[in-house]
């Protein structure tokens, strides 16, 4: 009987010790969730909430652009949005403030396909309705076979919350990690200078060199045989189009224009077959809305140090190219660099 006795004793010991412990793991668990959850909402490094402060000034360690962009415009509301690839990302925003007034902001989608561009423009339009839209095209964006970034969502457009993005930015250790990164650069680090053109002549050289390889045999740019064909960016083009009639359904202005290449860039483009469907773009875009065209050989494009690579000007080339589309004469262009298309030009 004492044996009996002794044998549930050590039993209801060992089950009341499993169930003590499970108990302390689930607090502890919880707990360190909490405050992981805590500290990432609370420094808020990759900006999906709204607040801003002191320990997240420095926002270097930010999800894709096609996450962190869409949370911010939401957030900020701006009365003017910049929109385009990578090219119009180097232009910050105070070029657009002496033209421009209210919040402007960049919300640039590098190496994006008109799909991207179209739909979230779409969105903020019919969100919260900016005054303008300064929409800059590039020729690439619109290769038919060029696949939008593993980042974009339309999912994301369209749910009120969307939970992938929230569990990401409040429960991930890697987002702890980010955190503490921000807290630090944004206590101790001073923001960097504006640096115009970071590369030597010899680097800016090899950077041409390698973007035009880059464009000319990779198929997320213009390598695609179904992209000589003209009519194969029609889809594209009708993109654009909807995005025209939802300005004037909501009264937004929308400013379009094709950004500057290296002049190589443009020779690159007619050499791999593709200069028919480049001409057609152009065609066809006038006749859906006027734009300013840079994308031309001139004074500027022929200049190498005007640019990083083959495919990005300088940051201080968008002071010319805003200045020429708002006819700033305090701004002083080369003549040859801008030329304004409609349709009745053609």
């Amino acid at each position: 009987m004492n044996s009996i006795k002794s044998k549930l004793t050590a039993l209801f010991s060992r089950s009341f010790n499993f169930k003590s412990w499970s108990i302390s793991f689930f607090v502890i668990a919880f707990s360190l969730i909490g405050f992981i959850g805590f500290i990432n909402f609370a420094i808020n490094p990759y900006r999906v909430f709204p607040h801003t402060h002191e320990l997240n000034k420095v926002s270097r360690h930010l999800l894709p652009d096609r996450i962190h962009h869409y949370y911010q415009t939401k957030h900020i509301k701006p009365n003017v949005i910049m929109m385009g690839t990578s090219r119009i990302g180097l232009y910050p925003p105070k070029q657009l403030h002496p033209y421009l007034g209210g919040k402007i902001y960049n919300a640039t989608l590098a190496g994006s396909t008109i799909l991207e561009q179209s739909a979230y423009l779409e969105f903020f339009i019919e969100s919260f309705t900016p005054s303008t839209i300064v929409w800059s095209l590039d020729f690439f964006s619109f290769n038919p076979d060029k696949a939008p970034y593993p980042s974009f969502s339309k999912e994301r457009l369209l749910s009120a919350i969307y939970l992938d993005d929230y569990m990401e930015a409040i429960f991930s250790f890697k987002t702890l990690s980010k955190s503490i990164k921000t807290a630090k650069e944004s206590f101790f680090s001073k923001v960097d200078t504006e640096i115009d053109q970071p590369f030597t002549p010899e680097q800016v050289a090899s950077n041409i060199a390698h973007t035009l390889n880059q464009y000319a045999t990779q198929k997320d740019f213009l390598y695609s045989e179904n992209f000589k064909t003209p009519h194969s960016i029609d889809l594209n083009i009708a993109r654009v189009q909807h995005i025209v009639t939802l300005a004037k359904k909501y009264n937004v202005t929308l400013i379009l224009y094709l950004s500057p290449v290296y002049f190589s860039h443009l020779e690159m483009i007619t050499r791999t077959g593709l200069g028919d469907t480049y001409a057609y773009w152009q065609t066809s875009l006038a006749k859906i809305h006027p734009y300013y065209n840079f994308a031309t050989i001139n004074s500027i494009t022929k200049e190498a140090m005007n640019f990083r690579d083959s495919s990005h000007t300088v940051g201080s080339i968008g002071k010319l190219v805003f200045g020429k589309i708002f006819s700033d004469e305090n701004v002083v262009t080369p003549e040859n660099f801008g030329t304004f298309i409609q349709k009745e030009a053609h």
